[in-house]
């Protein structure tokens, strides 16, 4: 909707335009009318004065009450249908009656949404039940007046209300659409074909006519032969734009208008006003069917026309995704690739370094056994006959090389570790407690330990040595780092899914929760050699046979408390 309120002057001057339009549509209008009633078969300015409200908004409405108004007056003159006061009030109730006809079916459209009238059947519905509600107003106000001043005789108000208001519907179902569609155009894709076929359809169109309403097709009776028009019309509206065909249906309403005022054609009656109402049914008919047909036609057309766009919007988008993910899979491609470099690379570092260590283990024991055992032939033969400070040296110096034999032994077990694949088989875990019992004999003995099994131990998929290992250095480290009380360790097993968890318990000096991950690092201590012996190694030997034997290690313990190692082996293979 166009808005005329950007100036005064502007806004005047389409109230003044309004106006003249209305005016002589009006006596267009009334060249038809019936008697000296004002009441046309067909009101053109119904349909212009409701168009120029929808298409440039309700600031009009002065011009269409002036242009009424005046053309009532001019048409009661000159017919001296009555006096002069009597016309002037007259002319300004219908004026009135006009004005609200347009008001009410702007504001009826508003309210119910239905303002496209032309791209939405639904729309097009609703406009034709606002149009017969509408039209309501003009056509009781009108009769009124003119009843009421005398104009006409109360006997004919129903003739003149039924003309008045058909006349009203008329004006607008043929008028509205065709303004709307000049105005707002609907733009199609023409080539050859579309336009010969259009320049065909008009001139059959004006055959036709020519001939239904010149009296050229005698076979058929009179009235039947107009239904023929159908035909054509549903040509029409495949081929034809909302322009044109709006054009058809004026072209139709003015040639048939034409040829029953002079009485010929299908509607032909006795008389020109009773000719005239037939033919208003006729022309409602045809304008309501074309147009909702056009409008239907075009609404799926538009959807066909979203949907081709909303598919090969998806189809880019598809491509640009699958295009994005190619490359994405690409670069993926190349980081995997270069992973799996660093992971060889990595593993080579390893291997070298686990090489360098076996080795550098190996090869350390030998001159440090002969400087062991040199050093303890020196303490034995000359620690008395040298002064306390040689005593001392010599006690560092054995302790030292006790020590690096004992990292040098933990050194080559972790090694062991590395390099050996293990032999997986069924191995029972009461046999393994055993085991380490009897390993462990001498420091149960000293500490009058308890080693605690709550229930049978299960059988379980490991390899048999490392499992002594595993439990031999968890139960050490129970027994190693205890407190005042007397020793206790208790051993545990619960089934989880194909694993089997185990616990290990002990009731000794416990480990903050800020270490529990930093006991499975190789050579972290969590104590001075003075408090307690070891390398820091005996834990993370642990842990890398639990991760070959694909399980889980972890410890919760509190200070004071102490501590429950978990871990997880595999079932039996059944």
């Amino acid at each position: 909707m166009l808005k005329l309120t950007s100036s005064m002057p502007r806004r005047l001057l389409a109230i003044m335009a309004m106006a003249v339009v209305y005016y002589f549509a009006a006596r267009l209008g009334l060249l038809m009318e019936l008697g000296n009633t004002n009441a046309s078969p067909v009101w053109p300015p119904s349909g212009i004065a409701f168009s120029a409200l929808l298409l440039f908004g309700i600031d009009l409405w002065p011009g269409i009450m002036l242009g009424a108004f005046i053309g009532n007056v001019m048409v009661f003159y000159i017919n001296n249908a009555a006096s002069m006061p009597v016309i002037l009030l007259t002319s300004g109730g219908i004026s009135l009656g006009n004005t609200l006809e347009a008001l009410t079916g702007y504001y009826l459209v508003k309210k119910l949404n239905c303002g496209h009238i032309l791209r939405r059947s639904r729309d097009f519905a609703m406009f034709f039940v606002v149009v017969l509600v509408m039209c309501l107003t003009s056509s009781i106000i009108g009769p009124l007046m003119l009843a009421v001043h005398k104009i006409i005789q109360w006997n004919d108000f129903s003739t003149v209300w039924f003309t008045w208001w058909t006349g009203d519907v008329s004006g607008i179902i043929i008028l509205t659409p065709a303004l709307i569609a000049w105005w707002r155009p609907k733009r199609r894709k023409w080539n050859t074909q579309s336009i010969i076929q259009v320049i065909l359809l008009f001139i059959i169109l004006a055959i036709y006519l020519e001939a239904v309403f010149g009296n050229w097709l005698p076979l058929w009776p009179n009235k039947a032969k107009i239904f023929f028009i159908f035909f054509i019309l549903t040509w029409c509206v495949f081929s034809m734009s909302q322009r044109q065909l709006s054009f058809v249906s004026i072209a139709i309403a003015i040639f048939s208008i034409y040829s029953t005022i002079h009485l010929t054609g299908p509607f032909a009656e006795r008389t020109v006003n009773e000719s005239l109402i037939s033919l208003q049914v006729f022309l409602c008919v045809i304008s309501i069917t074309t147009m909702f047909l056009n409008t239907t036609l075009n609404e799926r057309r538009e959807k066909e026309d979203e949907l081709k766009e909303a598919n090969l919007t998806l189809e880019l988008k598809v491509t640009e995704r699958t295009r994005a993910l190619e490359k994405q899979q690409e670069e993926l491609k190349e980081v995997n690739r270069k992973l799996l470099d660093k992971a060889k690379e990595l593993e080579s570092v390893n291997k070298e370094s686990r090489s360098f260590a076996h080795a550098v283990s190996h090869d350390l024991r030998e001159p440090l056994r002969t400087i062991a055992s040199y050093l303890q032939l020196i303490e034995e033969r000359y620690k008395n006959r040298l002064d306390a400070d040689a005593n001392i040296f010599i006690d560092f110096a054995v302790d030292g090389a006790k020590r690096m034999n004992m990292l040098i032994d933990d050194m080559l077990a972790y090694s062991r570790i590395e390099y050996n694949q293990g032999i997986f088989a069924d191995v029972d875990l009461n046999d393994v407690v055993a085991i380490v019992k009897n390993n462990l004999h001498t420091i149960i003995q000293e500490n009058d330990a308890k080693i605690i099994t709550d229930s049978k131990l299960p059988i379980v998929n490991a390899d048999h040595s490392q499992m002594v290992q595993l439990f031999q250095n968890i139960i050490d480290n129970g027994l190693k780092y205890r407190n005042s009380h007397q020793p206790e360790i208790r051993i545990a097993t619960q089934k989880k899914d194909r694993y089997w968890q185990v616990s290990i318990a002990d009731n000794g000096i416990g480990i903050s929760k800020e270490y529990h991950e930093r006991v499975f690092v190789i050579f972290q201590r969590l104590h001075t050699r003075e408090q307690f012996e070891g390398t820091g190694i005996g834990l993370a030997i642990c842990k890398r046979i639990i991760e070959k034997h694909n399980g889980q290690i972890w410890v919760e313990s509190e200070q004071g408390k102490g501590s429950t190692f978990y871990f997880t082996l595999k079932d039996i293979v059944e």
